[in-house]
């Protein structure tokens, strides 16, 4: 026997406990301690027991599970909601995205033409239509979520920009170093009158003045007072000063690319060996030294040693050229 008390509502109740040993059973007895309520007694089997204890372990784990589902679907609810949002904001970056590609595939489309016109004016070959394409080996499979297939799409494009880009700053480079040397032949190659003077003797065969016999002159004679001032016809460095038989005191200038200007009958120099000058310096003065009828400037240009028409590396003053 098992006795208790529980107070419940301000009433005392006082709880008998009876075990029936034959039977297996429980007899609780509840006495009420207002003397106006009735007596109750309930009894309780072990099945009555086992059942109601069945019903509290599935009810709690019932509440338990469903406790665990509400709380479980707010996260996953919650994170819907945030992966809705971010494939929203996503989407409107691609947008963005795929306008700025189309931008740059036009700016690229016009480099392109500003590239085969610059080839053109450097004098050299075009580069092929189908580059602008610059494809890629290889099998690639498209995937089939649309968010997807447009990333995949943005991601080809961009490859494809970025080896074309890469192209036309090669493509450039290849330009600038053409036209780098383009200047460098022009301002190197002779070109202009080596001094203001009167033409007298022009490349050839002719009668020679001393002797009448018909020889070959190597270069062209420019008739000068003496002291007139002789300029560079293009730039270079003076390669030797010195006196030589019949010509008297003379200066070869080397300019490059196996061109060289032969200049004879100086007065004086106005260079040393070895220096660099530019088109139009001075570089000595019209004289009258060595075989010579009177005051000029012999002139000559040597292509690897052989002597050329000079009047092929004059371009006249009043020439113009766009």
């Amino acid at each position: 026997i098992f006795m208790g008390t529980l107070n419940f509502l301000d009433n005392t109740i006082f709880l008998f406990y009876f075990i029936d040993m034959p039977k297996k059973s429980w007899i609780l007895k509840v006495i009420p301690f207002s003397g106006s309520a009735e007596e109750k007694e309930i009894k309780i089997t072990p099945l009555k027991l086992r059942l109601v204890l069945s019903f509290l372990i599935i009810f709690f784990s019932f509440l338990t599970f469903s406790a665990y589902r509400y709380i479980t679907l707010e996260v996953d609810y919650a994170k819907t909601e945030k992966l809705a949002r971010e494939n929203v904001f996503l989407r409107k970056e691609l947008k963005d995205l795929r306008e700025k590609i189309s931008r740059i595939d036009s700016l690229l489309e016009r480099i392109y033409e500003h590239d085969v016109n610059l080839r053109t004016l450097a004098q050299l070959d075009p580069p092929p239509p189908e580059i602008k394409e610059m494809g890629i080996g290889g099998e690639l499979e498209e995937p089939k979520d649309p968010l997807a297939k447009e990333i995949f799409k943005n991601k080809m494009d961009l490859d494809r920009m970025l080896k074309f880009a890469e192209f036309e700053l090669n493509s450039y480079q290849t330009i600038a170093t053409k036209l780098e040397k383009d200047v460098n032949l022009r301002a190197r190659t002779p070109s202009i009158y080596p001094v203001n003077g009167r033409f007298t003797s022009g490349f050839g065969y002719r009668r020679d003045p001393f002797t009448g016999r018909i020889k070959f002159h190597h270069g062209v004679d420019f008739a000068a007072p003496p002291g007139t001032p002789v300029v560079a016809p293009a730039d270079g460095v003076v390669r030797n000063i010195k006196w030589l038989s019949g010509y008297g005191l003379t200066m070869e200038i080397y300019h490059g690319y196996g061109v060289s200007t032969f200049y004879a009958h100086l007065k004086r120099v106005n260079v040393k060996v070895g220096q660099q000058i530019h088109r139009g310096d001075v570089i000595a003065f019209v004289g009258n030294t060595g075989r010579s009828t009177g005051p000029h400037l012999h002139y000559e240009v040597r292509v690897f040693g052989k002597a050329v028409n000079p009047l092929n590396y004059i371009i006249p003053p009043s020439t113009y050229y766009d």
